[in-house]
């Protein structure tokens, strides 16, 4: 079989102490084979044989992985062929799994860049405005405690994001539309990993509190027109940091 020279062990290297579950592993290897699928677009794994000996697993562990990323539409398993990297249009995109490690590589793409920023304004400014009508009185006290937690650790980027998904999940939970909750959850890893590029342009995160107090306060003020326009608002400033953070990664290369 002929294996993609590409594929070297340091793609799939996983330290083997630090693992303890099939379900552990199967998310290292699966993170790793779609960052390098991501990139790649194509390839052919290296054998069973090969990828058991250089990360250190059994066969068994190995092939519970390689059918878990099967499910998703990541891989295809042929005894002749041996594992093949599908085409990304063939890929589970829905998949939170998948469009989290999707959007973890693609920052320098900016077709997948779009698409992202695209779903958030398509979808959030239409939940804050739902929220505005239908948020309970806990749940607008839940915003602005998740919105004094971001202006707490502003400068902790961890705790920082952890907080800003919480604020938008809220808003999202508020809706009683299950549906648009579902599709909120599914892309719960990009926007995670929307994050974390936001994050890197210095003062991005000050700066988007008081657009994060806009919403909340439009959301307590029972007011679906303001809350929709201030969550446009903040959805495009982020699109406009990530914008920046890649056009300057662009730039270092």
């Amino acid at each position: 079989m002929t294996v993609n020279p590409e594929l070297s062990y340091d793609v799939y290297q996983i330290d083997p102490m630090k693992e303890s579950s099939t379900e552990r592993l199967y998310e290292q290897v699966a993170r790793k084979i779609a960052h390098h699928a991501i990139r790649e677009k194509h390839g052919v794994l290296p054998i069973e044989a090969d990828l058991c000996r250089d990360l250190s697993v059994s066969r068994t562990v190995l092939r519970e992985a390689i059918k878990m990323l099967s499910a998703k539409g990541m891989v295809e398993v042929s005894p002749k062929r041996g594992t093949n990297i599908q085409p990304r249009e063939k890929w589970n995109l829905l998949d939170p799994d998948i469009l989290e490690w999707h959007a973890e590589c693609r920052t320098d793409d900016e077709a997948f860049v779009r698409s992202l920023c695209e779903v958030r304004q398509f979808l959030e400014p239409a939940a804050a405005e739902l929220a505005a009508e239908r948020a309970t009185a806990d749940e607008v006290k839940q915003l602005y405690w998740h919105l004094d937690e971001m202006a707490t650790n502003v400068d902790i980027a961890e705790k920082f994001i952890a907080a800003d998904l919480k604020f938008h999940a809220i808003i999202f939970s508020s809706t009683r539309n299950d549906l648009l909750q579902y599709i909120a959850d599914a892309i719960g890893g990009a926007l995670r990993a929307s994050r974390s590029i936001t994050v890197l342009r210095p003062g991005s995160s000050a700066a988007s509190l008081p657009l994060h107090r806009s919403v909340a306060d439009a959301i307590r003020d029972r007011d679906p027109v303001s809350a929709r326009a201030a969550m446009i608002y903040l959805v495009r400033s982020a699109a406009r940091d990530i914008y920046h953070v890649r056009l300057s990664s662009l730039e270092k290369r």
